[in-house]
């Protein structure tokens, strides 16, 4: 894996999947609202998104290509298929993760 899209990236897992990405010599882009500031410094790229507007996600996503996608900042069904959709042809595999406290 050379790159990874990470939907979220700045709060708990999120953040030692960045960093553990980052040590491993992957070129990681975080996707968020941009609400809540990382410490990641240069070591990332950032897209802003907003999951209840599919064309924030196509406007983001949009001629760009990664190896992974990360998502563990899915709410709803429905936003697990536009990102799904925004990302067709972007990425070689999607990984969707859910914290088992959230159910």
């Amino acid at each position: 894996m050379k790159s990874a899209l990470i939907l979220g990236g700045t709060q708990f897992v999120g953040k030692r999947l960045v960093q553990l990405l980052i040590d491993e010599g992957v070129e990681v882009t975080i996707a968020t609202r941009g609400l809540t500031t990382d410490d990641f410094g240069n070591q990332v790229s950032r897209l802003i998104i907003n999951r209840e507007h599919t064309d924030s996600l196509e406007k983001a996503f949009k001629d760009k290509k990664w190896d992974v996608a990360f998502d563990q900042t899915c709410y709803s069904s429905q936003e697990a298929l536009d990102s799904l959709q925004a990302l067709n042809g972007k990425v070689q595999k999607y990984i969707f993760y859910i914290e088992s406290g959230s159910l």
